[in-house]
C-alpha cells in the first residue's frame, strides 16, 4: 500500500486550517547587517550600483527604511513587506538555502530585523522512510 503525504498550504491571516494534523515550520531571521548583506548580494549580482548602508525597521507599519549608497550620494528608499518577500527569498535561492517551494510565506518586519516564515501544513503524518546509518567521512569531504 502506497502512502504519501502532500503538504497543503495554510491561510496565514486564519491559522491552520482544519484537519490539519502536522505543521513544519521554518523561519529565517534577517538583521539589520544581514538584511544589509542580502541585499547587496543581489545587487552586485545585477550590477545596480546600489549598496544598502543600514535599514531602520518600522514595525507598525510592517515596513524597512533603507538606507542606500548610490555612487557618491545618499538616499533612503521604504520598502514594505510584500516588496522585501522576493527579494530575500531571491537571495535564499542564490545562497543555496534550501527554501519550501510550496509552504506560505510571510514576512515580518520586528524592532531587531526581518522574518521571513515558511509553514506547510499536513493532513496526514509523512511517511518514515527509516533510519540509514552514517557513513564515515574522510577529510577530503568536508572541505569541498
Amino acid at each position: 500500500m502506497s502512502h504519501t503525504a502532500a503538504p497543503r498550504t495554510v491561510d496565514a491571516d486564519s491559522g491552520m486550517q482544519e484537519g490539519t494534523i502536522f505543521v513544519d515550520r521554518r523561519a529565517l531571521a534577517f538583521k539589520e547587517r544581514a538584511l544589509c548583506g542580502a541585499l547587496n548580494a543581489l545587487w552586485k549580482e545585477n550590477s545596480t550600483g546600489v549598496r544598502a548602508a543600514g535599514a531602520k525597521f518600522l514595525t507598525a507599519q510592517q515596513q524597512v527604511i533603507l538606507t542606500l549608497n548610490v555612487g557618491e550620494q545618499t538616499e533612503h528608499r521604504t520598502l514594505g513587506a510584500a516588496e522585501l518577500a522576493p527579494l530575500l527569498i531571491g537571495y535564499c535561492i542564490g545562497a543555496r538555502l534550501p527554501l519550501p517551494a510550496s509552504a506560505v510565506k510571510t514576512v515580518t518586519v520586528n524592532p531587531g530585523g526581518v522574518l521571513l516564515d515558511f509553514m506547510l501544513a499536513y493532513s496526514t503524518m509523512p511517511p518514515y522512510r527509516g533510519m540509514k546509518t552514517p557513513s564515515a567521512r574522510v577529510l577530503g569531504e568536508w572541505t569541498r
